[in-house]
């Protein structure tokens, strides 16, 4: 019993169960939520998104001259040590940054240099613009 709402969620109530599914024009059963296709190139950007974070991390790398310290980058973008290393791991897999000590091998006391690897940025960025830019 849900004592929020004083209702048993294991009941069915006046309310319609939610659909997983939205009814098409063909009826046809639709996903409310679609990934449309995007050149396989574009992927990493879109992973990169525009996640403050990750942006941060990248402009600090490159405030630091492209390569930093966990310390130096914490004092750039104040953040938990947990949440800079799960940010900078996952620009390593969007091979925007590497390390200097293999992934598995990074745990606390561990020391670690960042590298921002600009030129994987910087193609895939003109690569957007060469996508996006409309043909004459």
């Amino acid at each position: 019993m849900s004592l929020a709402r004083g209702v048993d969620p294991t009941k069915p109530g006046p309310n319609p169960p939610m659909r997983r599914y939205a009814i098409g024009w063909d009826d046809a059963s639709v996903p409310r939520y679609a990934t449309p296709p995007i050149p396989p190139e574009l992927v990493r950007l879109v992973n990169l998104g525009m996640n403050q974070t990750k942006v941060a991390l990248l402009v600090a790398l490159a405030t630091e001259g492209g390569s930093a310290t966990t310390v130096q980058l914490r004092a750039a973008v104040p953040m938990e040590r947990s949440s800079l290393h799960r940010n900078l791991k996952a620009l390593i897999a969007d091979g925007y940054v590497s390390a200097d000590v293999p992934l598995e091998e990074i745990t606390p006391g561990v020391r670690v240099r960042w590298q921002l690897k600009h030129e994987a940025l910087r193609g895939d960025l003109d690569e957007l613009v060469r996508r996006t830019t409309p043909k004459a």
